[in-house]
């Protein structure tokens, strides 16, 4: 399994734009991300964050499970490993069926997707799409 540096999460700004997120233990690391992806790195939770200014990355796989999705950054694939999870949802759920034959690289958005639920209430949730 690869070296995991942090986590990713798509987020949502002001609940219209849609971004990417990371979460790492390092300085050196959020720098690097935030120097790829834009954002401004913040110490907070044991780590540091940084919402980043990309709605869209390049990643290359490097694994993959029901539940969650490891990549490295294209631009910077020597920093290590992050993960996406997908719970309470299962990969397929949420990337759709071809999720399962995922190549290499690939393109992943964030994006607002609105649902309804069972008693007719919209809820807007930031979730990952492919590209």
């Amino acid at each position: 399994m690869a070296d995991l540096v942090g986590r990713a999460s798509a987020h949502g700004l002001h609940g219209e734009v849609a971004v990417w997120r990371f979460a790492v233990a390092s300085g050196d690391a959020a720098s690097a991300v935030a120097g790829l992806l834009g954002g401004v790195p913040q110490v907070g939770g044991g780590g540091w964050e940084i919402v980043t200014a990309a709605s869209v990355l390049a990643v290359l796989r490097v694994g993959l499970t029901n539940d969650a999705l490891r990549f490295r950054l294209e631009g910077l694939p020597a920093l290590g490993a992050f993960e996406l999870r997908f719970s309470p949802w299962c990969l397929v759920d949420v990337l759709g069926e071809e999720a399962a034959a995922l190549p290499g690289l690939v393109g992943l958005a964030a994006r607002v997707q609105d649902f309804t639920t069972l008693n007719g209430r919209t809820v807007r949730y930031v979730v990952p799409a492919l590209v």
